[in-house]
């Protein structure tokens, strides 16, 4: 079976520091501290692109992780009959054969955003008018990194927003100019379907074409909605779709990219290995975690002891946790091997563990574990 040992080694100071630095944490972004500042980089401007990659529309979008993951709204990619049929499409049918979409970066909201990236949708529910893309290839065709050096989003969870609460839209209207827009007001109610689940968000905040699949964050700067539609012609009234309702459609995507990472053969004993990282006193998601499994054989003091330029050579398999704080490690495990451990976060204490993660021939293909860190 899968074993994660209870024996932690605690390590600060210049260890930690360095790993931080060789996996390439940005101390900038990772301390970033203007939640507002860290909403508007993690929206991006959106252009739909047709079968012949003209620009057909523009949209807006989230970055959820640097995987290249976005969230936006499904009428962006394609047909929804939420808003009213369109002649030609079906319920469903997305408007190019490749979904494909064009990607512009939010790198400095007082500039035009920089179109950098081609993103194909992965998954959707026109039903929910909720898609997700992910950015695959640069515009001039080369394959996107495994980790890409984005701002995303901090999620919130909007099943705690209520009535009155301060609301904040992030976009890029279709109006005044092309750069990232910020509108406010406050939540005035929800729309519910016939078991109670809230479908929508009811506020003022002013969302236009355009602003469609961007970013709704509270006054934590947490994104717990997606800016969708008007609720009568004159729109004095706006609809924001819950980001729980996302939840299912991530939690699909990240299986199906670490099932597709590498094909597993079963045969010659390959895991996936995933799981969830949690702050241990608030058991609440943390995301921007590196997962770290070494070598069979080689402890953590080896690790640590040797030039930083062998470091890759000794790392079996890594991973990062996204905005719910869901990972997996690439490539998969071997059956039978016993993997060292090392989990670090900025401003939290590091998890050093030695043999943490051994796989038996009764494991399943694809394994989940929760891990917790603690604050420093």
């Amino acid at each position: 079976m899968i074993a994660i040992t209870n024996q932690r080694r605690w390590i600060r100071g210049i260890c930690s520091a360095a790993v931080l630095l060789w996996i390439g944490i940005n101390p900038a972004i990772a301390l970033e501290k203007n939640d507002l500042k860290r909403g508007l980089r993690a929206v991006v401007r959106l252009l739909i692109l047709d079968d012949n990659f003209d620009v057909s529309g523009i949209c807006s979008g989230t970055l959820l992780d640097n995987l290249g993951h976005i969230l936006t709204n499904y009428h962006c990619v394609g047909q929804t009959d939420l808003y009213g049929e369109e002649p030609g499409l079906e319920h469903g049918d997305l408007y190019s054969k490749h979904g494909m979409l064009a990607v512009a970066i939010n790198n400095d909201p007082r500039k035009v955003p920089e179109l950098k990236y081609l993103a194909q949708y992965v998954s959707g529910n026109p039903d929910r008018d909720l898609a997700i893309l992910r950015i695959v290839e640069d515009l001039d065709g080369n394959p996107a990194p495994a980790r890409l050096p984005l701002v995303t989003a901090k999620l919130g969870d909007s099943d705690k927003t209520g009535i009155a609460d301060d609301i904040y839209v992030l976009g890029f209207p279709s109006v005044g100019g092309e750069t990232v827009t910020f509108t406010s007001g406050t939540v005035s109610g929800f729309l519910l379907d016939e078991d109670g689940t809230v479908l929508a968000v009811k506020t003022d905040a002013m969302v236009n074409a355009g602003n469609s699949g961007g970013s709704a964050i509270n006054d934590k700067g947490e994104l717990i909605g997606v800016p969708s539609a008007g609720v009568n012609n004159e729109d004095i009234m706006f609809l924001l779709v819950p980001t729980n309702l996302a939840s299912p459609l991530f939690k699909e995507v990240m299986v199906r990219t670490a099932s597709t990472a590498e094909p597993v053969d079963t045969q010659q004993g390959k895991v996936i290995f995933a799981g969830t990282v949690y702050d241990i006193d608030t058991n609440r998601p943390l995301e921007d975690v590196t997962i770290l499994l070494l070598n069979p054989g080689t402890t953590v003091q080896a690790f640590l002891d040797a030039p930083r330029s062998q470091w890759s050579r000794m790392i079996a398999s890594e991973g990062s946790s996204n905005y719910r704080g869901s990972f997996f490690v690439n490539p998969p495990l071997l059956r039978g091997d016993t993997y060292s451990l090392i989990v670090v976060r900025e401003g939290y204490s590091p998890l050093f563990i030695d043999d943490a993660v051994s796989l038996g021939p009764e494991d399943p293909d694809f394994v989940e574990q929760k891990i917790t860190m603690q604050r420093e």
